[in-house]
């Protein structure tokens, strides 16, 4: 029995989740210093907010690996349906953060 085969739709959607959220952190962060946003430095979470955003990234990882955990187990009624589903919950919940963390204390100056 081959995992990666069996388990096809966890393994390239999260490999796919995980891609194209560090691309957007990138991107994100790349285009945040090119049109000038800076911190408050009265705010201290500020830092910590945007540091704990790439922690974000984890969540694909963690939704592979429960859902696969979930559909190994024989008395589990979790079918792909629902990994497809938990799937999409997950990249909006990964995108949201994302956003969340890029956006906080950040002010435009031209």
């Amino acid at each position: 029995m081959n995992t990666v085969s069996e388990f096809r739709l966890q393994t390239i959607g999260g490999v796919i989740m995980i891609l194209r959220g560090f691309m957007f952190w990138l991107q994100a962060g790349a285009m945040a210093k090119f049109f000038g946003f800076v911190t408050d430095p009265a705010d201290p979470w500020a830092p910590f907010v945007r540091q704990i955003g790439i922690l974000a990234l984890t969540l694909p990882l963690v939704w592979a690996i429960f859902s696969i955990k979930k559909e190994r187990d024989p008395s589990s009624r979790w079918t792909m349906r629902y990994s497809l589903l938990s799937g999409f919950a997950t990249a909006y919940l990964m995108f949201h953060f994302l956003v969340r963390s890029m956006q906080y204390g950040r002010l435009y100056t031209w």
